[in-house]
């Protein structure tokens, strides 16, 4: 039996693991994760993996639309629109780091908005890994 993954159901599997993985991650280390994510991944001066992240962020959400008009896959123009949406954070880091670094801070550090942001961080995971299976 041959198993493969066409590219937007690798897209979701992928990304909807990564934000479930992560909330866990949140969960389990509590406290030490907000410290490492404000003192680590978005220290105070620009982290130099951000620029690498940025360009691959944009490079995924242009390959994507390639994908896209190639028309190959029913939908895909969802996951177009979706990883679109992920440009805003990479313009925030690229044109606004510190402003961003503010609003992760507030963020992080106000449990309501932690909430809503894992909840909804959670539920866009699972509408992912359902989108891989049941829609691509």
């Amino acid at each position: 039996m041959v198993f493969s993954l066409n590219y937007f159901q690798l897209l979701c599997f992928t990304w909807g693991i990564l934000g479930l993985v992560s909330r866990g991650a949140m969960w389990v280390l509590g406290p030490r994760w907000k410290a490492w994510e404000m003192e680590q991944a978005y220290s105070a001066e620009r982290p130099p993996w951000v620029m690498a992240v940025i360009l691959g962020g944009a490079a995924l959400a242009g390959w994507t639309w390639y994908q896209v008009w190639l028309g190959h896959t029913p939908y895909g123009w969802i996951m177009g629109a979706a990883i679109s949406l992920t440009l805003v954070k990479l313009r925030a880091l690229l044109l606004r780091y510190d402003d961003f670094r503010v609003f992760a801070k507030t963020v992080l550090h106000s449990p309501r908005k932690f909430a809503a942001l894992n909840i909804g961080v959670s539920a866009a995971s699972v509408i992912l890994i359902l989108m891989g299976v049941l829609l691509y």
